[in-house]
């Protein structure tokens, strides 16, 4: 399965043309694309096909190459021409000629290096997001997570935080190093992403030393500058970059040294990610085989938590725990969502369907700062009142048999005003 962040930021944000007749592209793009897409695209190299025979009797099988088809013209890989469906020719060029780059040496050269940076863990920022006062994230890490508006500004998980959390490790790690590049770099977003692809192409476990000549004259080349190379502002962007990418644990960073981590490789990884720990049973109790220190704090957020051991948890969801969640800004469907992703085997519908009552019977009643006017002394004057009200939708409630009417606080003045000037 394609990740869904990075297709949307490839079809959106990079300059596609100038990527497709790049060999490299195509290897790193195989690695992201899920395994019937790439098996797709591989048909596509040697044959065109008719639009009509791709129809199966098999539902199932037709919407999966619906999307497949979907990603590739995302990606601008494909077109249409007299039925058939052809894969572009730039791509074609620079596919074929992936086929024989073995090693990439450019824009960076493997070096044996005494191992002097200290390794992050991208868990800090999933800790931090639910509040572990003990996790610590640096402050360009914060300001990318309130750029993508996973934390407002008192640094609280929001709405879009949450839904950040029910993805998986790599949609994760993805999500950020987009959102780091568009923030960092905006302006540099092509020559980023593939210095990106570019540091999973060499051995494993060996330091990389930064050829800035090349990279640099890689981005003087896609921006159309003559400047000298190495200038002040690329060479600040991509410092800043690989510290980015530091800080969230993907590479390890000394200098003008990198070194790709396990968590970088996942990023191109094909294996589930997706990690089920919870049981669930039908008196709401919740027990959680983990040690995680931030899917702990995840379950503290809608859970009163009962008792810890070292590898379980036992928690109760309540009408009082999932409500100190709604109070954050999470939804009643998130949670749900997120015992759907994390459990062993199929929860209890009991549970489910509780959680989205509690989060109905809270909605059910909201507070309004608002005015009453009441005492009229003839209908009339309730009667003109009230539609002055309707019309300027300054109406909240209103009793025509005790002649009461509910009004908006900001409209208190316009009402006040109106009241004043038609009865006497």
């Amino acid at each position: 399965m394609a990740v869904p962040e990075i297709i949307s930021f490839l079809s959106q944000k990079v300059n596609l043309p100038q990527l497709r007749k790049n060999p490299l592209f195509s290897i790193a793009l195989l690695k992201v694309l899920g395994h019937s897409t790439k098996e797709l695209l591989f048909n596509l190299l040697t044959t065109n096909l008719n639009i009509k025979n791709l129809n199966t009797s098999d539902d199932k099988q037709n919407k999966e190459i619906i999307s497949n088809l979907r990603i590739l013209y995302l990606l601008k890989l494909i077109q249409k021409d007299n039925g058939f469906i052809l894969l572009n020719d730039d791509f074609r060029c620079g596919f074929v000629s992936s086929m024989e780059l073995v090693r990439v040496r450019n824009c960076f050269e493997a070096m044996q290096c005494v191992n002097t940076a200290n390794t992050l863990s991208f868990d800090n920022i999933l800790r931090m997001l639910v509040n572990d006062r003990n996790a610590w994230v640096n402050e360009v890490v914060l300001d990318v997570l309130q750029y993508a508006k996973l934390i407002n500004v008192k640094k609280e998980i929001t709405h879009s935080g949450f839904e950040f959390l029910l993805k998986n490790r790599k949609e994760q790690m993805w999500f950020l190093i987009l959102n780091g590049i568009l923030m960092l770099g905006k302006s540099y977003v092509d020559w980023l992403i593939m210095i990106v692809f570019e540091m999973g192409m060499y051995e494993r476990y060996r330091w990389l030393k930064v050829n800035e000549a090349k990279i640099f004259c890689d981005v003087c080349e896609h921006s159309n500058n003559t400047g000298s190379v190495g200038g002040g502002e690329e060479g600040d962007i991509l410092f800043r970059f690989l510290k980015y990418l530091s800080y969230l644990g993907i590479i390890q960073h000394s200098n003008d040294m990198v070194k790709p981590t396990e968590e970088y490789f996942l990023l191109f990884s094909s294996a589930s990610t997706q990690d089920s720990f919870l049981v669930v049973e039908t008196n709401y109790k919740l027990y959680a085989y983990t040690t995680s220190s931030h899917e702990l704090s995840i379950i503290k957020l809608f859970c009163q938590i009962i008792r810890e051991l070292p590898n379980l948890v036992v928690a109760h969801i309540t009408e009082e725990s999932v409500n100190a969640a709604f109070v954050k800004g999470i939804t009643g469907q998130q949670i749900v969502d997120y015992l759907n992703e994390k459990s062993r085997s199929e929860l209890p519908v009991v549970v489910l369907e509780q959680i989205l009552i509690w989060e109905r019977k809270r909605d059910r009643m909201k507070c309004m700062d608002a005015v009453i006017y009441s005492h009229f002394m003839t209908y009339g004057e309730y009667e003109i009142t009230y539609k002055y009200c309707k019309e300027k939708g300054a109406l909240v409630d209103y009793d025509e048999f005790r002649r009461l009417l509910v009004v908006k606080l900001e409209y208190h003045n316009d009402v006040k005003n109106f009241i004043k000037s038609n009865i006497k």
